[in-house]
């Protein structure tokens, strides 16, 4: 959600997550030691880890079965999801959380409660109706029969693609149905789910950290996760907000404010349909990027990030634009979703549902980072992608208002996994 000057529509100011099965976050660079973490600090965060390591032992294990995980509600516990649950497969499935929270005391908790959900789809056939999809919107197939698809991707709790369009028709559900069987769920787009871009935090010196205001003079966005290639560093923030080789600066060209120090230029940008909202600020002033985030409500103290993680569906999370700061009200309703926003079509999404009244993103914010909520431990955070866009109903902005910013309750962020592949990239240690 980029903010500009002129375009006060858009929300700047003016995909397939990879399953960890692993005990531990990813690490923060290959350097990183391979000794075990202090104890979590949380049952939400012990949930996660054990989440991703029954997905990735349950995909090979009971393929022909296995449909997927999500968190329970309160974000202590895992759901399974299987075509045909009986009381040998949930016993496995059991016995194989058991030994492995037993083999990972330090991460994830032996008495976190499993449950069994049953699905229509296996996490495969999702996956294969997915790219079915994908094939059919990018080919121009819908579009040439007079149907416009916003937004696809599948959802784990339903074993469903769920399909917006922009109208929605009997003939259109019958064409969709005709063309995909009946695994679908089809929607009319509505404001509440048209994505729109988002595009001290003021005064941020070098090592540059993640969470701050960034600016072209024209729009206004934040920066995300601190990486490096080598011992080349750089920031990531969306791809939406400037333009290849564009000049940076720490400051809200929106509102006046910052120290209007120059950060660095944008180096690589992804505008490929298919790919992420992602760029990258490189050639920074002083050298380098720390392994800090601004975290809190307005000037905010800087935090330390623990490494990366993959999304798991139900995962509590924080935004953390430098315009509406830190929110922490976000539940993750879906991931590995495409969307389409002013002609380009990007994947590798998580969608975000909020409290419905506490904004969650705003202009601005695009960029922003987004992590696992509570802290891993105690000020180090684990982080999982870069804002993209809001998502859900609108709501008052509460810290930065006016000059036509706009805030929404839920949103939409990249998965960094992505992003640090594409560019053989490691989130700072």
């Amino acid at each position: 959600m980029r903010m500009s000057r002129v375009v006060t529509a858009l929300l700047s100011v003016g995909a397939v997550t990879a399953a960890v099965g692993i005990a531990q976050p990813h690490a923060a660079s290959a350097s990183s030691s391979d000794s075990p973490p202090p104890a979590a600090s949380s049952a939400i965060t012990g949930a996660h880890f054990l989440a991703l390591a029954i997905e990735s032992h349950l995909a090979q294990s009971m393929p022909g079965s296995f449909g997927g995980v999500a968190l329970s509600p309160s974000g202590t516990g895992v759901t399974v999801y299987l075509t045909a649950p009986t009381s040998s497969n949930e016993s496995s499935v059991r016995s194989y959380a058991q030994s492995t929270a037993s083999a990972n005391p330090n991460t994830m908790p032996s008495s976190a409660p499993i449950t069994f959900a049953a699905t229509p789809t296996t996490a495969a056939q999702q996956d294969a109706l997915h790219q079915s999809v994908t094939t059919d919107v990018t080919s121009g197939y819908w579009t040439n029969n007079g149907v416009t698809v916003t937004a696809w991707g599948p959802d784990v709790t339903t074993g469903k693609e769920n399909i917006t369009v922009s109208t929605l028709t009997p003939s259109v559900t019958q064409a969709l149905a005709a063309r995909y069987g009946s695994n679908i769920n089809v929607v009319a787009q509505t404001p509440a789910t048209t994505p729109q871009y988002t595009a001290s935090r003021s005064a941020d010196v070098a090592p540059w950290s993640g969470g701050t205001m960034l600016t072209d003079e024209s729009s206004d966005c934040s920066s995300g996760i601190p990486v490096r290639s080598g011992s080349t560093y750089f920031i990531v923030t969306a791809a939406h907000c400037f333009l290849k080789g564009t000049t940076v600066a720490n400051r809200s060209a929106i509102f006046n404010l910052g120290s209007q120090t120059i950060i660095g230029s944008i180096t690589n940008r992804d505008v490929s349909n298919g790919g992420a909202d992602a760029e990258l600020l490189g050639s920074l002033n002083g050298g380098t990027s720390s392994a800090k985030l601004y975290t809190g409500s307005g000037a905010s103290t800087k935090n330390t990030m623990a490494g990366w993680l993959a999304t798991v569906v139900g995962d509590k999370v924080c935004s953390d634009g430098a315009f509406e700061a830190e929110v922490c009200t976000g539940t993750v309703s879906a991931i590995s979703q495409c969307q389409t926003i002013e002609g380009r079509y990007m994947c590798y999404v998580s969608d975000v549902s909020g409290n419905g009244t506490t904004p969650f993103v705003g202009n601005g914010d695009s960029g922003g980072p987004v992590y696992l909520w509570p802290a891993l431990y105690a000020g180090i955070y684990t982080v999982l992608g870069t804002l993209t866009s809001s998502y859900g109903s609108t709501v008052p902005c509460t810290v930065y208002t006016g000059h036509g910013r706009t805030c929404s309750a839920g949103g939409t962020y990249t998965q960094l996994g992505h992003v640090l592949s594409e560019w053989n990239l490691t989130v700072n240690p």
